[in-house]
Formats: structure tokens, C-alpha cells, sequence
């Protein structure tokens, strides 16, 4: 399926629209790269080094969707493909906020366990593991649908993908780690981001 800006036939204010749910694509990966100041924690937790290459990998997914679109960027949007961006992109504001609530203190954007630290099962996390990247891919489907452009927009899912793939891994280790057979069973039960795929 082909991606790509279509010929005029969209309402200004339409294509205004998705401009700003665009920008929110780039404001939600800023965040994710540069969050907000936690709280000063009261345990110790353990690092991983292998973290920061998944967060660079989805940058540069991010920058294949992006990027080849910039010289289109004033070029209006049919409407079909800002309702289906919409969508996508209400699904990853839900999945990434119920995420980052259930998770509670123990969220952070750096991989780590706490002395504390609790396997959350609740919420979306009953429906897949890793709801926070569910929702960044959600974010890039709508990206792609708005403003994909082939070949750009294939390389950037692989490279997203190689991205969450890599960190939901050092995420994974650690909380096996920790938590052994509970972790467990409750992988063998929930996909990790994408609905039946373990």
C-alpha cells in the first residue's frame, strides 16, 4: 500500500488539522528522548548501556517518514487518510497515557528495575506487555499514512521496529531477571506490542 500526499482536493482547514496532529508525532518522540524530571528515587536500580541504540534507531524511522515529506509538506491531504491517522493516532495518546498511569512511579524513559519495583499486569498491560512502544508504532502508522513516501516510509518501519524490537529485549532481560517465573507465565499469556504476536 502506497503512502502518499495526494493531489488537492482537501479543505484548508483539513490539512491544517494534520499538520497539528503531526507535530505531535515530533513533540511525543522529543518527549520520549527528553522526559520530564522524576522524582528522586529511594532504591538503587540496574542500568543497561544497550538501551540508548533502540531510542537512535527510531529517531532515524522517525526521519524516514519525515523527512522525505518536508518538500510536501504544504500539499493537502486527502481526507480518508487524516481520519485513519486520527484513529492511529488516538489509539497510541490512550495506550501511552493508561501506560505510563499503571506504571506509576516506576515509569522512566532509561531501562531500569528498582529495588522496589513491580511487575504491573494491569490496565493495558492486559492486553499487551510493552503498551507505551504499541503506542509509538501507532504514532508512526499515522505518520506514515499522513505523510509516508515510498521507499522512505518501508526503511523507516524496519528501522522503528529493529528499534522497539531492541529495547522491549533489555526491558525484558531485566524484569526476567527480577521477577523469574511470574515474568513468565505472564508473557506466555500477553503479546508483547502487537495483538497475537509474542
Amino acid at each position: 500500500m502506497m503512502f502518499t500526499c495526494t493531489t488537492p482536493t482537501t479543505p484548508p482547514h483539513l490539512l491544517q488539522d494534520a499538520n497539528l496532529v503531526c507535530v505531535g508525532v515530533v513533540d511525543s518522540v522529543d518527549a520520549a528522548v527528553h522526559p520530564i524530571p522524576a522524582q528522586t528515587k529511594k532504591h538503587a536500580h540496574k542500568d543497561c548501556t544497550e538501551f540508548p541504540l533502540g531510542i537512535v534507531l527510531q529517531i532515524l524511522g522517525q526521519w524516514a517518514i519525515v523527512l522525505p515529506a518536508v518538500k510536501f509538506w504544504a500539499q493537502p491531504i486527502s481526507p480518508w487518510r487524516i481520519a485513519a491517522g486520527a484513529v492511529f493516532g488516538l489509539v497510541g495518546i490512550w495506550l501511552a497515557s493508561s501506560g505510563i498511569r499503571h506504571l506509576g512511579k516506576q515509569w522512566q524513559v532509561k531501562a531500569a528495575i528498582n529495588d522496589d519495583h513491580k511487575l504491573v499486569t494491569s490496565g493495558p498491560y492486559r492486553i499487551v506487555r510493552h503498551p507505551i512502544y504499541a503506542s509509538m508504532f501507532a504514532m508512526y502508522i499515522m505518520s506514515a499514512i499522513l505523510l509516508g513516501r515510498l521507499p522512505w516510509w518501508p526503511i523507516g518501519i524496519a528501522l522503528f521496529l529493529a528499534g522497539i524490537e531492541i529495547r522491549i529485549h533489555v526491558e525484558e532481560t531485566l524484569l526476567r531477571d527480577r521477577f523469574g517465573a511470574p515474568f513468565e507465565a505472564w508473557k506466555m499469556k500477553i503479546p508483547a506490542y502487537l495483538p497475537l504476536i509474542r
